[in-house]
């Protein structure tokens, strides 16, 4: 009897432990890290239903359960990038997906850390959130200097390249952006 007691110990036990692996889109709630309401601040690019096939489970906001399969305990990268590009809500990734990847504004009008949902969904602080909190919002990518091609902020040298300007003219508008607005200050 007591070798069952333990052989079901062992299997239960990553089951029971609730420790996220991936602290993406995590905030810290006393001594345990949750997930962020950021973590689940946007909408899947698939539907919801398919989100699920394929990543069994969905993060809630304020839910300290590991993603998906907690007996692997590795953060797979390539893994986090798909799952961010196909299904951020569903696995808690909105916090890395292009319209939540920039910074606010280093003096902004309001607190960026007291703007509301309502606020951010309003037509009226649209412009003053796009300038000043787009972070918060989701609204890194409203002002119109998306990127085309992933990961174009990883480097941003290409800019300095004569033989890349045509490539970062037309798929990094945000370096397009940064170039022009460099040259503007200088």
């Amino acid at each position: 009897m007591l070798q069952l007691v333990w052989i079901l110990t062992l299997l239960f036990s990553d089951i029971t432990d609730a420790r996220i692996t991936d602290l993406n889109c995590t905030e810290k709630i006393g001594n345990e890290d949750r997930y962020s309401e950021r973590a689940v601040k946007c909408e899947n690019r698939y539907l919801e239903s398919s989100c699920i096939f394929m990543y069994t489970n969905a993060v809630r906001q304020g839910d300290n359960a590991d993603r998906n399969n907690p007996a692997t305990r590795q953060v797979d990268y390539d893994l986090v990038r798909m799952a961010t590009n196909t299904c951020p809500k569903t696995c808690g990734y909105c916090c890395k997906t292009p319209e939540f990847s920039c910074e606010n504004k280093a003096n902004p009008r309001i607190n960026c850390s007291l703007v509301t949902n309502e606020q951010c969904r309003s037509e009226l602080w649209r412009p003053i959130l796009i300038e000043d909190c787009p972070n918060v919002c989701g609204l890194c990518t409203a002002s119109g200097c998306n990127d085309i091609a992933p990961d174009c902020h990883a480097d941003r040298n290409i800019c300095n390249r004569a033989d890349m300007r045509a490539f970062v003219e037309v798929y990094m508008n945000s370096l397009q952006y940064f170039v022009t607005s460099r040259k503007k200050a200088l």
